[in-house]
C-alpha cells in the first residue's frame, strides 16, 4: 500500500493543487525542491495534516494529533470571512493481497462482507475542515470511494451506511504507511579562499 497522490484545496496559500507521487519509484522517499517561499513547506504541512504524527508535528509546528491547527489552515487573506472547506485528499494504491486482507478483517470483526469486485485498486480518503464566515464549523474524515457490501444474511449488495463506511475507512487508513517529513534546515554560503 502506498500513497499515489494528494489533492490539497484551500490550505493556506494553496487554492487547489495535486501532488502526484511517482509510481515507478517505490522507494518511498520524495524530494520537494524549489525556491524560497515557493510553497514547499505548505505542501508538507498539508500532507502532514492528513496523517499527523508527533515527531513530524514538532518539525512543522503542529499541536497534538491534528497537524497544523485548523484555523491556521485557512488562506490568510480570507481568514476573517472564509466560507468554504479546507481539504487534503489522499489517493492510496492497494495491492490485491492487501485488499484480500482488508476484506477478511472486515468480515471477521464488524462482520461486513465487502464485494471484491467493487473494491478498486485506488481508494481516496479525505480530511476536511468546514468554515463559515471565518469560524470553524466541523471536521470530517471520509472514505470517498464507493463500495458495495452486505451483512449477515443479506443476499444483495448495497451501499454501506455512514457507520459501515467509517469502519471500512478505518480499516484501510490504519494500514496506510506512516508519513515522515524531514526538512533539513541549512543554508549554503560561498566559501572564500584566501
Amino acid at each position: 500500500m502506498y500513497y499515489s497522490s494528494f489533492r490539497i484545496r484551500n490550505f493556506k496559500g494553496i487554492k487547489d493543487t495535486t501532488v502526484t507521487l511517482a509510481e515507478q519509484s517505490k522507494a518511498g522517499v520524495f524530494a520537494f525542491v524549489g525556491l524560497n517561499e515557493s510553497g514547499k513547506t505548505t505542501i508538507l504541512e498539508a500532507i502532514h495534516s492528513f496523517s499527523p504524527d508527533s515527531a513530524t508535528g514538532e518539525l512543522v509546528g503542529s499541536e497534538g494529533k491534528s497537524g497544523v491547527p485548523f484555523r491556521e489552515r485557512v488562506p490568510r487573506h480570507l481568514i476573517s470571512n472564509f466560507t468554504d472547506d479546507v481539504s487534503v485528499t489522499a489517493t492510496v494504491r492497494i495491492s490485491a493481497e492487501e485488499k484480500k486482507d482488508i476484506i477478511q478483517s472486515l468480515k471477521r470483526e464488524p462482520q461486513l462482507i465487502v464485494d471484491p469486485d467493487s473494491f478498486p485498486d485506488e481508494v481516496t480518503i479525505e480530511r476536511q475542515q468546514r468554515f463559515n464566515g471565518g469560524d470553524f464549523v466541523a471536521s470530517y474524515f471520509s472514505l470517498r470511494t464507493p463500495m458495495q457490501i452486505k451483512t449477515g444474511k443479506q443476499k444483495k449488495w448495497r451501499a454501506p451506511n455512514k457507520e459501515e463506511r467509517e469502519q471500512i475507512r478505518d480499516e484501510i487508513y490504519n494500514r496506510t504507511p506512516i508519513l515522515r517529513i524531514f526538512r533539513p534546515l541549512f543554508s549554503i554560503s560561498r566559501i572564500k579562499y584566501f
